[in-house]
C-alpha cells in the first residue's frame, strides 16, 4: 500500500492504547502465537537499543469521534487508553483494527526537542511518543549499535516540531 512517499504495513498494536500520527513504533516480537504483525510504543528508557523499529505512523490511531488539534502535543495523546467499548489493541481474538505504518521512503516525524536536529543527521527514536532525535543530542556513544530510523531531511529545533525523514530502519554504530 503506498504511503505519503513510500510502502506502508499494517500492523495490530499489542496493548490498547491511542497513537498520534508521526509516531515511530517498534516491532514487538515477543507475541509469536498468532499469524499477525505486532508493533508496540517505544519504551520510556533507551528506545533505540529496545527493538527495531517498524515504521512510522501515518494518521491518528483513535477511536471514532476522538479529536485532536492539529498542533496537539502527542504526549497528551499516545499511550493512552481509548474510552469503552472501543479496542485498539490487544493480543485477543478482538485486537482492534490495524496501524498502518510506512517502513520506506521520505515520511514527517516529530523532534523530541532536547538539542537541534540539522538536515543530514542520524535520526534514532527518541521517547516513549515515538518522538526522533539525533545520537549526539541523546548522549550516545559513538559506536553503539543502536536501531535507526532514518536521516533528517530539515531542521528541528523545538519539541514536536515536524521534519522529513528519508527512513532506513537498520541497526548499525553510530
Amino acid at each position: 500500500m503506498p504511503g505519503l512517499n513510500g510502502l506502508t504495513q499494517t500492523f495490530r498494536l499489542t496493548t490498547n492504547i491511542r497513537v498520534a500520527k508521526y509516531a515511530a513504533l517498534l516491532n514487538d516480537p515477543t507475541n509469536t502465537t498468532q499469524q499477525k504483525w505486532f508493533a508496540k510504543i517505544p519504551p520510556s528508557s533507551t528506545p533505540w537499543l529496545n527493538a527495531a523499529v517498524a515504521g512510522v505512523v501515518i494518521g491518528n490511531y483513535y477511536e471514532p469521534n476522538f479529536f485532536t488539534a492539529e498542533d496537539t502535543d502527542p504526549a497528551t495523546v499516545t499511550g493512552t487508553t481509548p474510552t469503552s467499548p472501543y479496542v485498539l489493541g490487544g493480543t485477543g481474538q478482538d485486537n482492534g483494527p490495524g496501524i498502518t505504518v510506512q517502513y520506506n521512503g521520505t515520511c514527517r516525524v516529530q523532534a523530541n526537542g532536547s538539542g537541534t536536529i540539522s538536515s543530514g543527521d542520524l535520526l534514532v527514536v527518541a521517547d516513549q511518543y515515538g518522538r526522533v532525535n539525533n545520537p549526539v543530542n541523546l548522549g550516545i556513544t559513538a559506536g553503539t549499535l543502536v536501531y535507526q530510523l532514518g536521516i533528517a531531511k530539515g531542521k528541528a529545533t523545538a519539541i514536536n516540531q515536524v521534519l522529513w525523514c528519508d527512513l532506513i530502519l537498520i541497526r548499525a554504530a553510530v
